[in-house]
């Protein structure tokens, strides 16, 4: 402008051809701009500096048992910030900033990932929080996401009679170490639909039980007023009549067992056991072992009104245990008896 200036001052020109004269600069001036502007824009993204531009990461999902890739998997981060479907191999990709395959985090609106905290599932496979998920770095810096396809058991309740009643229910024990003791853990129960089937899904390896809830018939059609009252006692796979020698049942990734459970519809008989001392305010925890093998299976329950622990049972041996707990003391009792049947009064339990 100053050149421009003197320009005109020198050559007598009007003061407007200053615009004439500095145009040409003025103009290169704005090209050169607007050619930096456009190569910055076409070589990096806005707000990211040239260490934080997209690179991807990719990876596998495959089946922890048979090593086959798993298509249509949701491959997701923490709060599903990244989410994607494998694709029919498999594979999924992430483009995100630089920084991530190195183990440090990537930082994109507020949002924070690292490659080892992908996850993904699919139906039919355990989820990551069931121990259904392993993670590992392939030899090419890829991710290899290993899913273990659930197990399962399943069956049917069947019945003596033609007729089986829905709603039957059915109980899951798992064998777990618990204080370093191997113990027999309800895992989960099921009620059997109207053709007596039931389901237990999304199962881990490992040991486990089933066995069929007490169940009293109330059918009207079958059952006489004041006529002896019948019942379903709990059947044990693969058809005992106690959880001790109930069969274990040994699962492995996807596997899938199939298994029958028979009912016998039995005659109950009433049980009355009185009570010495029982607690006065009706609490009191009441266990039925049959042959005197702890285990899941019967109940009988206290009537504070009465003083008596009472219920009904079919034909066998059992053993009936009481405690009750105090503010700083617990006490307990047992007794043995047989039903033969008829109803049992006594013997008392101190």
């Amino acid at each position: 402008l100053r050149r421009a200036d003197r320009v005109c001052v020198q050559r007598d020109l009007p003061w407007n051809a200053i615009s004439v004269v500095a145009q040409p600069g003025i103009l290169l001036l704005l090209a050169l701009l607007t050619t930096s502007s456009l190569s910055l824009s076409q070589s990096s993204e806005p707000g990211l500096e040239a260490n934080q531009q997209p690179e991807t990461i990719r990876g596998t999902v495959v089946d922890a048992i048979t090593g086959a890739p798993i298509a249509r998997a949701l491959v997701f981060a923490p709060g599903n910030s990244y989410a994607k479907m494998t694709d029919g191999e498999g594979h999924f990709e992430f483009a995100v900033p630089k920084g991530v395959g190195d183990g440090s985090p990537l930082q994109s609106q507020s949002r924070v990932l690292y490659p080892e905290m992908l996850s993904a599932r699919k139906p039919g496979f355990l989820e990551e929080q069931n121990g259904g998920q392993r993670l590992e770095t392939a030899s090419d810096g890829g991710i290899i996401i290993s899913l273990t396809p659930e197990a399962l058991i399943k069956g049917r309740v069947i019945f003596s009679e033609s007729d089986s009643p829905p709603g039957i229910g059915v109980q899951l024990f798992s064998r777990q170490v618990q204080d370093g003791m191997p113990r027999w853990v309800q895992g989960g129960s099921a009620q059997t639909n109207s053709n007596g089937e039931f389901r237990f899904a999304e199962l881990q390896p490992g040991s486990y039980k089933v066995m069929t809830d007490e169940a009293l018939d109330n059918d009207p059609a079958i059952t006489t007023p004041r006529g002896p009252q019948f019942g379903f006692p709990p059947a044990f796979y693969p058809g005992v009549g106690e959880f001790a020698a109930a069969g274990t049942i040994q699962l492995a990734g996807g596997q899938i067992v199939e298994l029958e459970l028979p009912l016998t519809r039995q005659p109950y008989y009433p049980v009355r056991i009185p009570v010495t001392n029982g607690d006065p305010n009706g609490g009191m925890s009441v266990t039925v072992s049959v042959q005197g093998h702890r285990g899941p299976g019967y109940s009988l329950g206290y009537n504070a009104q009465t003083g008596r622990i009472e219920g009904s049972l079919p034909r066998g041996n059992y053993l009936v245990e009481a405690s009750v707990f105090g503010q700083n003391s617990a006490s307990s009792g047992a007794v043995e008896f047989s039903v033969n049947g008829a109803s049992v009064d006594g013997p008392p339990l101190i």
